[in-house]
């Protein structure tokens, strides 16, 4: 395959681009997590507190779905930047240089796992959270309240919205799996 070096304007424009987009999307996944964490906090901040004019502890119910919404778009930018990854390791599909191919191979093998599990963790400890409090009520007086009605509907609430959690961090990582998957047939068959 050819290299960098031999690359024609109309490639040169597509590998710049290309490049552009995946800063822009690992941007973007930044900007998601940050945003997600402060909608986040504003929530526990609001709902959690006793109010005597008005009860906002039910924003809390908000947390788990502001944290599922974040957590697809945070997945749907960081399967842009795989599948980007996945194109510029892989010789038959781009003319990328060797260094980039090698480079792009490496990140891939070397995969921050943490990564791959701080936001679903970060989801469900969030919403974990959000349910406890719902359910330790503090009233107007600022007592904590056990509420048993509060808690069923808090546990109806909490199973779908763990289930829709792993889900969605399921579907990603076989996403990523399968990126990765095709970039070891496209190897073996080199």
């Amino acid at each position: 395959m050819a290299n960098s070096e031999k690359l024609d304007s109309r490639e040169r424009e597509f590998f710049t681009g290309l490049y552009n987009e995946k800063i822009a999307m690992q941007n973007e996944r930044r900007e998601y997590i940050i945003k997600k964490m402060a909608f986040v906090t504003a929530l526990f901040g609001v709902g959690a507190f006793p109010n005597k004019y008005v009860d906002l502890n039910y924003l809390l119910y908000g947390i788990p779905i502001i944290a599922l919404i974040f957590d697809l778009y945070i997945r749907a930018a960081d399967l842009s930047i795989k599948k980007m990854g996945y194109f510029l390791r892989n010789p038959k599909l781009s003319n990328s240089s060797k260094a980039e191919q090698a480079w792009e191979k490496l990140s891939a093998d070397n995969r921050d796992v943490l990564a791959l599990y701080a936001s679903v963790i970060a989801s469900l400890l969030l919403s974990i959270a959000s349910w406890f409090l719902l359910i330790l009520q503090a009233n107007a007086d600022g007592k904590v309240v056990f509420s048993p009605n509060t808690m069923k509907i808090t546990l109806i609430w909490a199973f779908p919205c763990i289930i829709a959690i792993i889900v969605i961090w399921v579907f990603h990582k076989v996403k990523v799996n399968r990126y990765d998957e095709g970039r070891k047939k496209s190897n073996h068959k080199s």
